[in-house]
């Protein structure tokens, strides 16, 4: 069974599909990498893979307790002083504190 799958998704901006009947489905341990021109729909894909945005139709299903995190394409914050590492892990408070709290305690899982 999928991790997390798309089965005929649609999408559109006014009369320009981004995805036409789309099917997507990511499995364990696979490594997905998407590739295509501007505008082509790759970022609404991820969007809708976050939870952020919704497919105009379609079925979207994943396992119980999927946690998915998105780091946006372009920085909402100006940081210049900061690491990669540092605005990567800025945005993983929330899914560091829920492990803590499956963990039981602050303690490494």
């Amino acid at each position: 069974m999928s991790l997390y799958s798309i089965s005929d998704a649609q999408l559109a901006f006014g009369h320009v599909a981004l995805l036409d009947h789309a099917d997507f489905s990511l499995e364990a341990g696979e490594r997905v990498g998407l590739i295509g021109r501007n505008g082509a729909g790759k970022l609404s894909l991820l969007k809708i893979v976050a939870g952020l945005a919704a497919s105009d139709d379609g079925l979207v299903t994943c396992q119980n307790e999927l946690t998915t995190v998105y780091v946006p394409q372009e920085p909402e914050n100006s940081i210049s002083d900061a690491s990669v590492f540092d605005v990567v892990a800025s945005g993983l408070t929330e899914a560091r504190a829920t492990r803590r709290i499956r963990c039981g305690g602050p303690r490494t899982c």
